[in-house]
């Protein structure tokens, strides 16, 4: 019991719970992505995670003066380090923390192949939430802080 392994390296995987295909875990990764608005703005990133074991990623991010376009294209979070599962009905859902001086508490965050986006969470609209509405929910470009985080699931 006094005996301990410092630093344990397996060459082809571990099973956990059995010793099937599904219980093998041979794939871990942790790193930094790269948040971006691919449908128009800019964004500062100050800290932005991902962690996959198997197929599960998780992310957390901190993003500030968030500054999508003024128009009506979905607002959208990309740069994402992995496609989403594409198997059908498959969203991931997530949350944001701290939103700084601006009222995000109605947005739900979701995952859809290579980006997030946002629903209102109040029953109200059952379309995502556009550009321009989500710039009219930040209390100023410069006060447009999200700090979130959210797991999915690759192929």
């Amino acid at each position: 019991s006094s005996n301990r392994f410092k630093d344990l390296y397996l060459s082809g995987g571990v099973y956990l719970g059995g010793t099937g295909a599904a219980n093998k875990l041979d794939d871990y990764e942790s790193g930094t992505f790269t948040p971006t608005l691919p449908n128009g703005g800019s964004l500062t990133v100050n800290r932005a995670l991902y962690t996959k074991i198997g197929r599960q990623v998780s992310l957390q991010f901190y993003i500030s003066a968030i500054n999508a376009t003024n128009d009506g294209a979905q607002f959208q979070i990309g740069g994402l380090p992995f496609t989403s599962s594409s198997i059908s009905n498959s969203y991931s859902a997530g949350s944001i923390s701290y939103c700084g001086e601006s009222d995000l508490s109605g947005l739900g965050l979701l995952n859809h192949a290579t980006y997030l986006y946002f629903h209102f969470i109040d029953g109200t609209s059952g379309t995502s939430v556009a550009n321009n509405t989500f710039r009219g929910l930040l209390a100023s470009s410069s006060a447009g802080v999200m700090i979130a985080q959210i797991s999915y699931f690759t192929n």
